[in-house]
């Protein structure tokens, strides 16, 4: 009876140690110690004080060394493998310019799949050349037609040893020897066969050679203009009257707008859109005519690109986009790519211009019956090498 009542004691007493050390939250309690402190009545369990009761030895535990934990030697890595800073910077550029060339083979693949070719056999000299020009030819059409007699003859051309961009009129009423068809005015060679008989002809003629050309017209001059957001010239009361009528008679017969729409309402400097700086290109109703009228073309060329010059990057793509599509051309992809290097350092480029003939360097004479003017060839040349050369 004695041993029950001794063992229910114990499971109480060892209950209450559990809770105990549970809500004391110690994680290490001496069990002989305690069950000595509840024979001294230190602790309430019901015990009768002073009696010793009979209790079985709970051993101590042994305390245990915690293993040491074993330093994690790290793995020397060989020196290839090792972090550089310079080394992952340089391998990130590389990895963003391997990106942007093909991002750009992408954009100007696209862009010249807007363009529409222009079938030429003469051979140029490559984009990269010192020397590189672009004939660009205005004909006197619109919408879709490129076709008829050359009203302009404009030569971009671009020296990289000069850092220099010089714009060359060709006058259209040079009298010249167009291979096949006799003397006649030099507008006449585009008409009878197309870029290539133009190339021979001023190769043969005025010792002058393009690389690549361009043909426009009405539209395509007026849509290039508002698609750079338009360009700033200074004219005067009667480039002013001129222009408006020009731009009167383009509403109806050109364009099919209300013939009021776009005209100007003051001279000097002011900001064209793309029909008034078509009007001003065809103004020749000064006292030079035709030459005064050549004037102004190479200032609306030049104009446009100092427009271009203030374009970012996307406002230039962009353009690009509403150009292409109404060029007719024989550039190149690769021609492009090559002329990379100039368009980036396009502003450090100085831009000039010239004429053929120049004053002092051509009578006026006759083809037939159609004036013409009579230019010494040899002299011209010359001086254009000099112009831009120097």
């Amino acid at each position: 009876m004695h041993d029950s009542c001794s063992g229910r004691r114990h499971v109480k007493i060892t209950a209450r140690i559990a809770f105990r050390a549970l809500f004391m939250k110690k994680t290490y309690i001496d069990l002989n110690e305690y069950l000595e402190e509840l024979d001294e009545g230190k602790h309430q369990t019901g015990r009768k004080p002073g009696k010793t009761y009979a209790h079985p030895h709970v051993p101590k535990p042994e305390p245990q060394e915690e293993p040491e934990e074993e330093e994690e030697q790290e793995e020397e890595r060989p020196a290839w493998k090792k972090k550089h800073p310079v080394r992952n910077f340089f391998r990130v550029i590389l990895i963003l310019l391997i990106a942007g060339c093909v991002l750009l083979g992408v954009e100007v693949n696209h862009l010249f799949s807007l363009t529409q070719p222009l079938n030429s056999t003469y051979s140029g000299n490559s984009a990269s050349a010192d020397v590189f020009s672009v004939m660009m030819v205005g004909v006197d059409t619109r919408g879709s037609d490129y076709e008829g007699r050359s009203d302009t003859m404009l030569m971009v051309t671009i020296s990289r040893s000069t850092k220099k961009i010089l714009i060359t009129s060709v006058m259209r009423d040079i009298a010249a020897e167009i291979p096949g068809y006799g003397t006649a005015k030099l507008n006449a060679a585009y008409a009878y066969g197309g870029i290539d008989l133009l190339h021979e002809t001023l190769e043969n003629h005025l010792g002058l050679s393009f690389d690549r050309a361009v043909v426009v017209n009405f539209t395509t001059v007026r849509d290039a203009v508002d698609a750079i957001g338009g360009i700033d010239v200074t004219i005067d009361d009667e480039e002013m009257a001129a222009m408006n009528q020009i731009i009167w008679i383009m509403n109806q017969e050109v364009f099919a707008e209300p013939a009021y729409y776009d005209l100007l309402e003051t001279s000097g400097e002011i900001h064209l859109n793309g029909k008034q700086a078509l009007a001003y290109a065809r103004d020749r109703t000064s006292a030079r005519s035709d030459f005064d009228r050549t004037s102004r073309q190479r200032t609306m060329v030049q104009a446009c690109m100092e427009q271009i010059r203030s374009l970012n990057p996307l406002q230039l793509l962009q353009a690009m986009e509403k150009i292409m599509p109404e060029l007719v051309t024989d550039f190149t992809e690769q021609d492009l790519i090559r002329l990379l290097p100039v368009l980036l350092s396009f502003s450090s480029y100085s831009i000039e211009e010239f004429s053929i003939p120049q004053d002092g360097t051509y009578t006026s004479g006759y083809i037939g019956e159609q004036q013409a003017l009579i230019i010494d060839a040899e002299t011209n040349r010359q001086m254009w090498e000099d112009a831009l050369n120097q």
